[in-house]
């Protein structure tokens, strides 16, 4: 008993080497599970005041439900793509200076010839090709100016991509079209991506078109991979554009661009002879198909290689979709609807596959187009854009290019 007490009487010192000492002997496998042993302990009886909890309600996590991805904008209903919307119309500025003197020069030299003589598809390209051509098509001093203001429109306002791009966002997938339209303008006029004031321009130009062009040869404005709205209609106007400056330059680095256009053409033409707003759509439409047709015979005329059975397919859709008697060609099938826009389409497009001049389809057809002449609507005479798209002639730019 007395030795216990003595024990429990040693000093603080003692106690505390003993303790140590202790613990050295034990492993450390131990000394571990003490130490967590007592950090366990502390925070079970550890209590935080009222005032210091913080109360976090429930947290709601979950994923943003992804946006919808665009449908391709379907313009079945109509016969070709809805016309602009009609701006107010604006006072035309008095025009004076001729902008292009070089062209009229030339043209005031064949002023007193009304023989059109130049050589080749596309020599009305060339300044002197093109003063004789216009001299022989009517023009004047005036329509030769507004060529010139409206090309240089054309250039102010293309953008730094070389594209030009449409007014409304639901129509971004025609921007790859509307820039082969103002390629075709600048190439209409003679100007090319190698010469002219305007070869910067138009090289830009050229050079988005190709930027557009996929694996398959087509050219189309593509979201994520894959081609957005009526993609066919852009990439005819995009090959045309293609294979005429390739045409009137014969530069090297537009022949394969415009080769793999042209193939993706022939591929996609389907079992009726005719194409439609997709690569694989099953049917065909007058509209769509005019456009193909343009560009195999340009392609032909620049010495590409175009299969004759593009033509011999393209030959029988048009013959199925036109009254010949009547000098009409309707839109998908006989009977079906059409426009002044339409005829004009048919009757080029008969004649680029060699329906013969004198045949009574033609003058039929000639004798539509004449009885309605182009008209400007004025703000007392305007008139619902559908009419203009299916019924009427009036600033129906459509109907004017054919």
């Amino acid at each position: 008993m007395r030795r216990r007490l003595a024990r429990s009487r040693r000093p603080p010192g003692k106690l505390r080497r003993s303790l140590v000492a202790t613990l050295k002997r034990l492993p450390w496998w131990t000394i571990s599970a003490i130490v967590h042993a007592l950090i366990l302990f502390v925070l079970a009886v550890w209590k935080l005041p009222a005032s210091e909890i913080e109360v976090i309600g429930p947290i709601a996590v979950g994923f943003r439900e992804p946006e919808p991805e665009p449908m391709p904008l379907d313009i079945s209903s109509s016969v070709a793509p809805e016309p602009p919307a009609i701006e107010p119309r604006i006072q035309p500025p008095e025009i004076k200076e001729i902008v292009d003197r070089q062209a009229l020069g030339e043209l005031a030299k064949l002023a007193k010839s009304r023989v059109l003589a130049v050589k080749g598809p596309f020599g009305a390209r060339t300044p002197g090709g093109r003063a004789a051509a216009v001299r022989s098509g009517g023009a004047t001093e005036g329509s030769e100016n507004a060529v010139e203001l409206g090309l240089a429109w054309l250039a102010r306002n293309q953008l730094g991509t070389g594209a030009w791009r449409t007014d409304r966002e639901t129509a971004r997938w025609a921007d790859p079209g509307v820039t082969a339209l103002a390629t075709l303008a600048f190439l209409g006029a003679g100007y090319t991506h190698r010469s002219g004031k305007y070869a910067r321009t138009v090289s830009r130009a050229l050079n988005y078109l190709k930027r557009q062009q996929d694996r398959q040869g087509c050219i189309a404005l593509t979201v994520e991979g894959k081609r957005v709205g009526g993609h066919m209609y852009c990439h005819a106007i995009a090959t045309l554009a293609l294979v005429e400056a390739f045409a009137m330059t014969k530069d090297g680095a537009l022949r394969e661009p415009a080769e793999r256009a042209v193939d993706f053409i022939c591929a996609a033409q389907n079992s009726t002879g005719g194409w439609r707003y997709y690569a694989t759509s099953p049917d065909a439409d007058s509209s769509v198909s005019g456009w193909m047709v343009m560009a195999l015979r340009s392609a032909s005329l620049a010495g590409l290689v175009v299969p004759a059975k593009a033509f011999d397919g393209a030959r029988k859709f048009f013959d199925r979709v036109t009254n010949r008697r009547k000098g009409i060609t309707y839109y998908r099938e006989y009977g079906d609807r059409t426009s002044p826009a339409l005829v004009a389409v048919g009757l080029l497009c008969h004649q680029y596959l060699h329906t013969e001049p004198d045949e009574d389809y033609i003058a039929a057809a000639e004798r539509r187009i004449l009885s309605m002449p182009p008209k400007w609507a004025t703000k007392s005479q305007l008139v619902p854009l559908r009419a203009i798209a299916l019924v009427s002639a009036t600033n129906n730019f459509y109907y004017w290019y054919y």
